[in-house]
């Protein structure tokens, strides 16, 4: 690559067909080029460039000095502007200085994108094929080509190499990754066989303490069914002595009502058997009444002699005067018969 630049700044010398004023410009820039005065050499070219004198020449060196600075991208630019003058001396160093420009490019960008640097490289590579296909004499095209190649080919085996150290890594992380895994999966399965053994065993004794649970539970149960029979039993008899007290609370009211009814009832009853036997007492009094009346009036009402011209005795005026008295009483008229009746005479104490 250094026989590259040295090609070059013999090329600058060699620039013979240029007028007085461009050679000057040549010279001083092509000065302060060697005094490694990139910049201000890439200055005195572009301003050559710019006025249309010799712009192959002055595109070309500016080119080189762009390279010198670093500033690849606007090199190739100015390269490539030399092959477009149209002379074609400048055509086959530019393809070259092209194909050294890349070579940097890809050197530079090879730590951080290596598919970048293997594209600058294959770009290189082109270039120096176009210089030597026009120059087939040019020894350092054919030099820097072979070496370009070399470089690739190590470049294309690194990341050969580097793909396959990183797939393996990768292939080895997944595998770490797959037996932390499988280990993580085995520690879970001895895990959950000591859980089930431990399951199994809690459910044992689980199962006694259910069945104790169980048998204890039926017997609340039974208990409490027990209980809530006492209760309802317990319940209906209060209900039953609730309902029979007012039952008999009713049947109290009722007989109170009812007895008042019966007393009210016996009263008339008692007050009607009174007023029967009243009136039969006063019947049978009237009746016994009658059949005295009806024994003296038989007296009074005896056959009478013929005999009545005959003077009344003392017998027969008290007689006379109780049957008055009679009438009075019976208001019936008693007759007194002529013949007299038989009497018993009362005793006499006076």
């Amino acid at each position: 690559m250094k026989r590259a630049v040295l090609f070059i700044l013999i090329y600058f010398c060699f620039a013979r067909y240029a007028s007085a004023s461009l050679k000057e410009d040549v010279k001083s820039g092509n000065l302060l080029y060697n005094d490694k005065k990139y910049s201000e050499a890439a200055k005195v070219y572009d301003k050559a460039a710019s006025e249309g004198r010799g712009r192959g020449i002055a595109n070309f060196n500016l080119g080189a000095s762009l390279y010198k600075e670093g500033s690849y991208y606007k090199a190739i630019e100015s390269f490539n502007k030399a092959i477009a003058s149209g002379e074609a001396r400048f055509v086959a160093p530019a393809d070259y200085n092209i194909g050294n420009t890349s070579y940097r490019m890809g050197s530079a960008s090879q730590a951080s994108d290596i598919n970048k640097a293997k594209e600058s490289l294959e770009t290189a590579l082109k270039f120096y094929k176009r210089s030597i296909d026009l120059n087939p004499d040019d020894k350092d095209a054919k030099f820097n080509y072979e070496f370009v190649e070399k470089r690739l080919k190590e470049l294309q085996e690194n990341q050969s190499k580097s793909q396959q150290q990183q797939n393996q890594d990768k292939n080895k992380d997944q595998n770490n990754d797959q037996n932390k895994q499988n280990k993580a999966e085995n520690q879970n399965q001895d895990q959950n066989k000591q859980n089930q053994e431990q399951n199994k065993d809690r459910q044992g004794a689980g199962g006694q303490n259910q069945q104790k649970e169980n048998k204890s539970e039926k017997n609340n149960q039974d208990k409490n069914k027990q209980q809530n029979k006492e209760d309802q039993n317990k319940e209906g008899q209060q209900q039953n002595k609730s309902e029979e007290a007012k039952r008999e609370e009713q049947a109290e009211k009722k007989n109170k009502e009812g007895g008042g009814q019966e007393q009210q009832q016996q009263e008339q009853k008692e007050k009607s058997e009174n007023e029967k036997q009243q009136r039969e007492s006063q019947k049978q009094s009237e009746e016994e009444k009658k059949k005295e009346e009806e024994q003296g009036l038989s007296a009074y009402q005896a056959p009478q002699d013929k005999e009545e011209g005959q003077e009344m005795t003392e017998q027969e005026a008290k007689m006379l005067l109780e049957g008055y008295k009679g009438e009075e009483a019976t208001g019936r008229v008693i007759r007194m018969r002529k013949k007299p009746v038989n009497l018993p005479e009362p005793q006499k104490d006076w």
